[in-house]
């Protein structure tokens, strides 16, 4: 089939003049929840897609909320919270 690449649905491709089209500030809750996956944190994903955690939520996470969606052992929060920064920090860098 010769539109097998029209299926692409964006999520993990950016072109490079589109830096903002993969910003993470910019996921929604499906590109949240599959960072998630790739990053070892997948068992919590379904909670935070039904807390609507997008990427401008996944920002300002706190250790509360965090314990709200169910991720009580502090080695992952904390492993989570340290992610979470250095993912925003790439895209600050210059």
């Amino acid at each position: 089939d010769d539109d097998d690449d029209d299926d692409d649905d964006g999520m993990h491709r950016a072109l490079p003049n589109e830096e903002t089209a993969d910003s993470p500030a910019l996921w929604n809750v499906h590109r949240v929840a599959a960072w998630m996956n790739e990053h070892g944190f997948g068992e919590y994903a379904n909670e935070f897609v039904a807390n609507d955690v997008d990427g401008s939520a996944l920002e300002e996470l706190q250790k509360d909320d965090l314990k709200e969606m169910g991720m009580t052992r502090v080695g992952h929060v904390r492993k989570f919270l340290k992610a979470v920064r250095l993912l925003y920090a790439d895209v600050a860098a210059p």
